[in-house]
């Protein structure tokens, strides 16, 4: 008699482990369940006072036409054709500033050579 309740104690403590497990795995699913789903953050306004308030930087004449220049000179420079490949192989940095410095002299000279004939640079022959 002593083994059977023995045994039913132990099955008894067994099923209360069982749901307790099984309680703490819906638990922890809830929970991750919760931190998946996106949480709605506050709507806040358009315009927060603290942006309105700040001041926009004011160029002067002056700036803004260095600046413009500034601006056309880099985009001239990065349309000025050059060899970006030799061989099959990329160039260094190095290797281009040499080649885009020798480029850009060797069409200044070639425009010149060609104002001085009477020519357009465009017109062949």
């Amino acid at each position: 008699m002593d083994r059977k309740r023995e045994l039913t104690l132990i099955l008894l403590g067994l099923q209360a482990e069982q749901s307790r497990l099984t309680d703490e795995i819906a638990d922890t699913r809830e929970g991750l369940s919760r931190l998946a789903k996106p949480t709605l953050q506050p709507s806040r306004p358009a315009s927060s006072p603290a942006t309105a308030k700040r001041k926009t930087r004011k160029w002067t004449a002056a700036q803004r036409k260095v600046a413009s220049e500034r601006a056309k000179a880099q985009h001239l420079t990065r349309q000025t054709p050059g060899p970006t490949k030799k061989n099959g192989r990329h160039l260094t940095a190095a290797q281009k500033k040499t080649k885009s410095v020798f480029m850009k002299q060797y069409w200044k000279n070639r425009k010149a050579s060609e104002a001085e004939e009477g020519k357009s640079p465009k017109q062949k022959n």
